[in-house]
């Protein structure tokens, strides 16, 4: 279906089986790594990198955490993922977390005295953290073509601009520079925060006909339901009859949490069932709509750059 609805309490237990077999399976997966990343105005972004381990056949995933949020936010769901054979990055955005420092600079940065017209620049550690996972895929151990995306809040607006922006990179002569993204998913997203406005994005090609995206929100708070349903509405309602004729089509799909006011990562942390129902939907949706589809794995090495 391309509405689901999870319901606390009355969702279905996660059976002991179920958790042992994820205990064994992740006590066999790599341990987390922390990585430190520049990005071309000098920041240093700090992130942690859960290996998949499946080489050229793995799907990398960017989680991006909320305004004023870090990287430890997505812990949960980067795990679950991870053992799911996907590899994950998490950075904490500048001014965030660990990623206050400027190279050959005692400045600190603090999102407390950020600007709108500072908040732009979030878009670059996207950018920075595409760099690494491609110097990944060139090593043989990611398909960087099957880049996916998750954002929660603020962290939702960012990735769904930088998805659009990485589409606007046209093939070259020496190979591809961007159009790797292929999944987002949108948890509690709103359309336009603290400057940062998706609203123009939303009507584009990119995010109407050629993305999987996936909307998730907490249910009884009618503004951020009410956001959520205006975003999944804007996009499944010029791709509704394409993903009916043709089941193949990137799909659009719809959950909400009914019984809490909770939203974007706040769900992981949620008693019970829900946040492992919840992660395992967001892996079956990256799986079926990113990792099943035949997108052969490309060495996108620059050979320009190599040259140099």
């Amino acid at each position: 279906m391309l509405r689901t609805f999870l319901t606390l309490g009355l969702a279905a237990m996660w059976s002991w089986t179920a958790a042992v077999a994820w205990a064994q399976a992740s006590a066999k997966m790599p341990k987390p790594e922390t990585v430190r990343l520049v990005t071309k105005d000098g920041v240093i972004l700090v992130a942690t990198f859960y290996d998949g381990r499946q080489g050229k056949e793995t799907v990398p995933v960017l989680l991006v955490h909320d305004l004023k949020g870090s990287r430890a936010d997505f812990h949960f769901l980067a795990l679950r993922l991870q053992q799911q054979g996907f590899s994950v990055l998490v950075p904490d955005l500048r001014g965030h977390g660990e990623s206050r420092r400027l190279q050959n600079s005692d400045r600190v940065l603090s999102v407390d005295r950020f600007r709108p017209r500072h908040y732009p620049a979030f878009l670059e550690d996207l950018e920075t953290c595409k760099r690494f996972l491609l110097q990944k895929n060139n090593r043989g151990e990611l398909n960087i073509d099957k880049l996916c995306l998750v954002g929660a809040k603020f962290g939702a607006v960012v990735a769904t601009l930088w998805a659009h922006r990485d589409w606007q990179w046209p093939p070259l002569a020496t190979g591809k520079q961007g159009q790797d993204v292929k999944a987002l998913v949108l948890i509690s997203p709103e359309r336009k925060m603290h400057g940062m406005d998706m609203t123009s994005v939303l009507s584009k090609p990119v995010l109407r006909w050629r993305l999987a995206v996936y909307v998730i929100v907490g249910g009884q708070n009618p503004e951020y339901r009410r956001e959520a349903e205006k975003v999944y509405e804007s996009i499944f309602k010029v791709r509704r009859k394409r993903m009916e004729r043709d089941p193949h089509y990137p799909r659009v799909a719809f959950t909400v949490i009914r019984t809490t006011r909770l939203q974007g990562t706040d769900l992981f942390r949620l008693k019970g069932s829900v946040p492992q129902q919840l992660a395992d939907r967001i892996a079956q949706f990256l799986d079926a709509q990113v990792r099943q589809r035949s997108i052969p794995w490309q060495d996108r090495t620059n050979p320009l750059a190599e040259a140099n």
